[in-house]
């Protein structure tokens, strides 16, 4: 997001004040927190906004947000998708991808297809029965399928059976099959001995393949998040010739002892990280001409911790994540969602059992995030730059395809910081600026949250509140104000 062209002109003072006033006592309005954002004084330097509309990158894919669950969840999801409110939440997202795979896939799911006997390892048995419900959730969500099978327990034959089942009852539907969840990490999930590394899995690639049916697209590696991940996903793409790229990635993780709170999802290192990531992987599929998906993220793996995975700063966290991944040019990111752990990561859960059998489930702060990022694809990302450039904010432009200009902004200050007053360039068509915000009682809050000054209803669906808060635009710049610890969606819209 280089080489920005400022576009702002100076207003004459009185006149900047008087908008930047009547700017902050609407965000101070809108803003539903436990207490009201302190608030700048006009004298404030506010922040510029420099957006490059001339050079718009090519368009977000339709499907660009989807979710992750677990082999092990098939069955659930196919009873969910059959009553219930998850294709109402799953529309509310847009055409995504629904990815099913995790530790289970190659742990406790074996394929059974005509065979009752299960193995000892496995805790659940699929046959092609499972695959129906599926497929009707599929087609009514307009989300296709990538499917993990069974790697971890080697039996080639038996996955290729499930790959024939799957496509026999999925169809279309089926996006493409991987070959196990990441595989990579097979030693220390006692899956296989040491020496593990690319070639003995290529070794253990090819003997899938050479059974696999020839209408099944291949997806992978689908590697785990670690520093081995980056040679995997270049090797696949090189020897293996997937239709699909697959990695994960966890900025943080509990796995090891270390126990992250809030303040972690915004550290300086934590972004040089995602960066870091989506360029690599970026590259790599502008190098070989492979669409690459991150098919497994979230912010902290091993499911997620308490008081900071499902809070409003995941949130945030999510929100940032995904407009920096919307920048750049992979095809794709699913969050990964385990709906019977309430306190874990997901954006989606079942607050309880009871809950879970009747099909009732709940919108986390993190889905928010997710439904407002929802509202980018397809656009186009144009270049954008701020200043002054030392802020813990991060600001994502692009242009639909029905002519509008989308901005982003999310501000990921400390609460005690005052609210940022940015003045973004807008085109000399615009007839108005609506500003969708989204907000929550606090950081930690784990409810409350709202996008566009509305909930996710009972149902499954979401609609902003109307009529939505307007930015005030003068001499060719909209002022927005947000406060700390809140994102908002400004929309540009023409006459």
């Amino acid at each position: 997001m280089s080489l920005p062209i400022s576009v702002a002109k100076r207003a004459a003072p009185i006149v900047a004040a008087l908008l930047l006033l009547a700017a902050l006592a609407a965000t101070a309005r809108a803003h539903r927190s436990g207490s009201p954002p302190a608030v700048s004084s006009p004298g404030d330097q506010p922040v510029a906004v420099s957006i490059n509309a001339r050079r718009p990158r090519p368009a977000i894919p339709s499907n660009f947000i989807g979710l992750s669950f677990e082999d092990k969840s098939i069955p659930t999801l196919g009873a969910l998708g059959a009553s219930g409110n998850l294709v109402a939440l799953l529309r509310g997202l847009g055409a995504g991808v629904l990815r099913l795979g995790g530790v289970t896939a190659d742990t406790q799911v074996a394929w059974l297809g005509l065979d009752p006997l299960m193995p000892p390892w496995a805790a659940l048995g699929l046959t092609e029965a499972d695959f129906g419900p599926l497929a009707a959730l599929s087609q009514n969500t307009g989300w296709p399928v990538l499917l993990t099978l069974n790697m971890g327990h080697f039996d080639p034959q038996s996955a290729a059976n499930e790959a024939t089942a799957a496509e026999s009852v999925l169809g279309s539907h089926l996006l493409a099959v991987s070959l196990g969840n990441e595989p990579d990490a097979f030693p220390l999930d006692g899956l296989r001995p040491q020496p593990w590394g690319f070639p003995q899995y290529e070794l253990d690639t090819d003997a899938y393949r050479a059974v696999m049916p020839s209408n099944v697209p291949l997806a992978g590696p689908d590697v785990a998040s670690g520093f081995s991940r980056l040679s995997w996903v270049e090797q696949e793409s090189a020897i293996e010739h997937p239709v699909l790229l697959t990695d994960h990635f966890y900025p943080l993780s509990w796995c090891h002892g270390f126990l992250p709170t809030a303040q972690d999802l915004f550290t300086t290192s934590m972004h040089r990280l995602e960066r870091t990531t989506l360029a690599d992987d970026s590259g790599i599929t502008t190098s070989y001409d492979v669409p690459l998906r991150i098919d497994e993220t979230n912010n902290i793996s091993c499911g997620g911790e308490p008081g900071v995975s499902d809070t409003f700063a995941s949130a945030l966290w999510a929100a940032d994540f995904l407009i920096r991944a919307m920048g750049t040019a992979i095809a794709g990111v699913n969050f990964h969602d385990i709906p019977t752990t309430p306190n874990g990561y997901s954006p989606i859960i079942a607050a309880t059992p009871a809950a879970l059998a009747a099909g009732q489930l709940t919108a986390q702060p993190e889905y928010y995030a997710l439904l407002m990022a929802s509202k980018l694809e397809g656009d186009r990302p144009l270049a954008v730059s701020l200043r002054p450039g030392n802020l813990n904010v991060q600001v994502f432009a692009g242009r639909s395809a029905r002519g509008r200009e989308h901005v982003v902004i999310v501000d990921e200050q400390s609460a005690s910081s005052r609210p940022l007053a940015l003045r973004l360039p807008v085109p000399a068509h615009t007839a108005g600026a609506t500003i969708t915000r989204l907000v929550g009682p606090s950081p930690t809050a784990t409810g409350g949250v709202t996008l566009g000054g509305a909930a996710v209803t009972p149902a499954g669906t979401w609609a902003a509140a109307s009529p939505l808060p307007r930015a005030p635009i003068a001499h060719g710049q909209a002022t927005v104000v947000v406060p700390p610890d809140s994102a908002a969606l400004v929309t540009l819209y023409s006459p």
